[in-house]
């Protein structure tokens, strides 16, 4: 037998014993709340919710103010067994129209749900200038 082909057959059951070759890691963790009028205690419908630098997955309040904002995944190599190594969690804004963004670090190793309290936005002053949001359109 070939020294190449010894070789060839030594990888392959290298990379078959390893278990995969690429793995699904969680960058953002699931988040759980409720958006409400500082003043009034409503609830906010409509508004954007998401993570900074991961506006692919963002959410929409329900009528009741409530969201639940799924985590984000991306793929990478797994080497020996795979695990949850890599970062999770990020900055979350909560945006709606006439009010100021609410912004929060959640921490960087996050791999459980992050249930939110009410979240209570705070109306925006006439003359503050409009911040840009991205994600969902209208």
């Amino acid at each position: 037998m070939p020294w190449e082909f010894r070789l060839a057959l030594l990888v392959l059951v290298a990379v078959l014993q390893q278990g995969c070759v690429v793995w699904r890691y969680t960058t953002t963790p699931v988040v759980t709340g409720r958006v409400v009028d500082a003043e009034s205690g409503k609830a906010i419908v409509g508004a954007e919710v998401g993570f900074r630098k991961h506006e692919t997955v963002s959410t929409r309040t329900k009528e009741d103010g409530s969201f639940s904002l799924a985590s984000d995944h991306e793929w990478g190599p797994a080497i020996g067994i795979p695990f949850e190594f890599t970062l999770c969690g990020g900055v979350l804004y909560i945006a709606a129209p006439g009010y100021s963004t609410f912004e929060k670090d959640v921490g960087q190793r996050v791999y459980h749900v992050v249930q939110l309290s009410d979240v209570a936005l705070r109306k925006k002053e006439p003359n503050q200038p409009l911040e840009p949001t991205r994600g969902l359109g209208p």
